[in-house]
């Protein structure tokens, strides 16, 4: 039982700590699968998503093609998956395997950040967690956990993002 209680209590101050709603989002520098370095500092001024996600997570697999399918849709160009646990290549190549083309997964590439010293610095516990960034830099918005469509919507939202719907 004392056990359990210490787990719970260090849980609990994890999660205490975690990026919240108006923190400024941490910079990252991570590569995708083209050699494309990716820096959260340059696409200052535009919405961000980054959904920390792992090749093994069932709801990962779950929401990943959902939110493939609704940025066709949407428009929205600056989804990007980064997995804390998987390799660059197996990562790139679930993706690749997968056919997403509108979310774009990052890992650590020559002279950038891992993908799981981002999950560390965002303070991230599990997969799936997606973050949403306003184009002031700062947390808009984050959801732990399978997220639906409508949910996945109303956050972007919040990052001030103007949906430019496809036909």
């Amino acid at each position: 039982m004392k056990k359990l209680f210490v787990t719970a209590a260090l849980l609990s101050l994890s999660l205490a700590s975690a990026t919240k709603v108006g923190d400024l989002a941490p910079n990252f520098k991570l590569t995708d699968s083209r050699g494309t370095v990716i820096e959260l500092a340059k696409l200052k001024g535009q919405p961000v998503v980054l959904t920390f996600w792992a090749t093994w997570c069932p709801s990962c697999k779950q929401e990943l093609p959902e939110f493939n399918t609704a940025l066709n849709t949407l428009g929205f160009k600056n989804h990007f998956a980064i997995s804390p646990t998987d390799t660059s290549s197996d990562a790139w190549k679930f993706f690749a395997d997968k056919g997403y083309k509108n979310i774009r997964a990052l890992a650590e590439g020559k002279g950038t950040d891992s993908g799981s010293s981002v999950a560390k610095n965002y303070r991230i516990i599990g997969q799936p967690v997606t973050v949403f960034i306003d184009g002031a830099g700062k947390v808009a918005a984050q959801q732990s956990g399978l997220m639906s469509d409508e949910q996945y919507q109303a956050n972007l939202l919040k990052t001030g993002f103007k949906a430019t719907l496809k036909k």
